[in-house]
């Protein structure tokens, strides 16, 4: 199996199981609005330790390169709960792969693969992006609503959304909404590569989940700023997953995966943001079903969110390979 289409199997897997319960996430990666026009570009480092019982070479340690673009590439008034509403066209661009100089995605030095690149355009009501974790009646902001929107996945033409609802977690990454989420410590300065030093705020929070044959823990750090366009300069997250036989008692659950990701911003842009799913005809952006491809072994189940709450009556941007992390 190569190393690309093991990784479209660790991501699907991750997302079936999670997305058959848990709530979308809205301020994990939109934490302020810059004028439009405005780019950041993060890079960093995925890896993943799946344990092999019964294998006298141990686990199998797998790395990839990870790159995220957060673009601001419209302004648009559109109809939202009844009203004229000002809105936003926010791009995000994910490339994850094997380190390359060749293919599609060579300008960020990396092989994607069939399936390694997601990209997503979106019309979010600008009011929606709030920056905080509750909204005015203190209950917590746990999704973002979209207007409409398109996804591209590989080379594959753009397809129009049906979901109202995006979901960054997993589909744009493993920050998640971790709705215990706080600050830590006091503000330092964050040394950036090609930026310097920003003044930033390290906020922490964790997620768990469980059902009869997993569970996991999901562990968050973000870096915000203001001086970084859409609000953080950093986020880091480490996954650990446990599996037994669905007949096991609770104690049996062992170690399965441990995934760790470190994304941080490289490059920011105070304009110059340009689409790259660009303008799209309402005939080539009929939505379409998905296939997904699932692991044989895999046996999905629901899962209990014991921090989350999903919003009534909203369905979720799904990720387009489904994935266990």
């Amino acid at each position: 199996m190569s190393c690309m289409h093991r990784l479209s199997l660790v991501l699907a897997t991750f997302a079936l199981t999670w997305c058959s319960t848990a709530t979308s996430h809205a301020q994990g990666l939109l934490w302020n609005l810059p004028d439009d026009g405005a780019v950041v570009e993060y890079a960093g480092k995925y890896t993943n330790k799946q344990e092999r019982p019964g294998s006298n070479d141990g686990p199998l340690e797998l790395e990839w390169d990870s790159r995220l673009t957060i673009q601001s590439v419209g302004e648009e008034t559109a109809e939202f709960e009844g009203l004229p509403t000002p809105c936003r066209w926010i791009e995000f661009k994910l490339v994850t792969g094997k380190p390359s100089t060749k293919g599609v995605e060579a300008d960020a030095g990396i092989d994607p693969g069939p399936n390694g690149t997601r990209i997503y355009k979106v019309l979010i009501p600008v009011s929606k992006i709030k920056g905080q974790l509750r909204d005015d009646d203190g209950l917590p902001v746990t999704y973002l609503p979209i207007v409409k929107g398109y996804r591209k996945i590989g080379q594959q033409p753009a397809h129009a959304v049906k979901e109202k609802v995006l979901a960054f977690y997993p589909v744009l990454g493993l920050f998640a909404n971790y709705l215990d989420l706080k600050p830590e410590g006091e503000a330092t300065d964050l040394d950036l590569p090609n930026l310097g030093a920003v003044k930033t705020k390290m906020w922490k929070g964790s997620l768990k989940l469980q059902n009869q044959t997993s569970k996991s823990e999901n562990v968050g750090e973000i870096w915000l700023s203001e001086d970084i366009p859409f609000g953080w300069a950093k986020y880091h997250v480490k996954l650990i997953r446990q599996e037994k036989d669905i007949t096991a008692a609770v104690t049996a659950f062992a170690p399965a995966a441990e995934i760790e990701v470190e994304m941080t911003v490289v490059k920011k842009e105070t304009s110059g943001a340009k689409s790259e799913i660009g303008e799209v005809s309402e005939e080539t952006a009929a939505p379409t079903e998905e296939k997904t491809e699932k692991p044989a072994a895999e046996k999905p189940a629901t899962e209990k969110a014991e921090e989350t709450e999903k919003p009534a009556a909203e369905k979720t941007e799904a990720a387009p390979e489904k994935s266990e992390m």
